[in-house]
């Protein structure tokens, strides 16, 4: 942080420790990273994976805006221009509070079993439309509420065959009010506050950065360090080594 004239201290920005960050781990790492299209190309993957890993939010319109930074963000680190990340993470934001839409509408009636469906996970690309991404949902999510079916009969002692329970009406409602809670949960668990969510990705995005040093390098924020140093002070540690 920095204190300004008479005012309270202002919070640095990330395109400032970005190039901090970037400056520290060329001085300090022992195998500093060659910055250049291809370890540009590094950082937009891990950082989409980060994002969306299971395809499940993006369309392929969404990831083509994207992908034209893929082997700019050599340059944003070392401060000759800053977009990628504040695009990604706006962008981010949209698809979440989209899918919770998806994800209300999809749950708010019973689904449809009376046909074989099929649906191939995890998925290895995103989906072309908005229209196809609520399908993929909607495939995932009838999925999950068998799998919850599934899960209370077995734990209830029940045998799980292929046809209908009695009861079956009555279970699957209950099964996609839990899948209703559990994405909902996941979905709202990533939004945050408008803060918190601020925070956690700008760590997020840092974090990343030194990833790419290697995988055992990470970013600690100030709040991490200060905690980190008082858990490390206030207890005693040993390693040891199993055969």
């Amino acid at each position: 942080q920095s204190t300004g004239p008479g005012g309270p201290p202002a919070a640095i920005s990330l395109r400032n420790k970005v190039i901090t960050l970037h400056r520290f781990l060329e001085q300090n790492h022992y195998l500093p990273v060659k910055w250049n299209d291809t370890s540009s190309a590094m950082l937009y993957k891990k950082w989409m994976e980060k994002l969306d890993d299971q395809k499940l939010f993006f369309t392929q319109n969404e990831i083509a805006i994207l992908e034209t930074y893929k082997t700019k963000l050599d340059d944003e680190l070392a401060g000759r221009s800053w977009e990628f990340y504040d695009k990604s993470t706006a962008l981010y934001k949209l698809c979440l509070k989209r899918t919770d839409s998806i994800l209300q509408l999809l749950l708010a009636k019973p689904f449809d079993f009376s046909k074989p469906d099929n649906v191939v996970w995890p998925f290895t690309s995103n989906a072309q439309s908005v229209a196809e991404l609520s399908q993929r949902w909607q495939k995932f999510l009838k999925w999950r509420v068998l799998e919850n079916i599934a899960g209370k009969l077995s734990d209830g002692g029940k045998t799980i065959s292929e046809t209908l329970p009695a009861d079956f009406v009555q279970l699957e409602k209950d099964a996609r009010e839990k899948a209703k809670k559990q994405e909902r949960s996941f979905i709202n668990g990533l939004l945050k506050t408008p803060e918190q969510f601020k925070t956690g990705m700008e760590d997020d995005y840092l974090n990343t950065i030194a990833w790419c040093y290697d995988p055992h390098t990470g970013y600690m924020s100030i709040k991490e360090k200060k905690e980190f140093d008082t858990e490390m002070s206030a207890s005693e540690f040993s390693a040891g080594f199993e055969l």
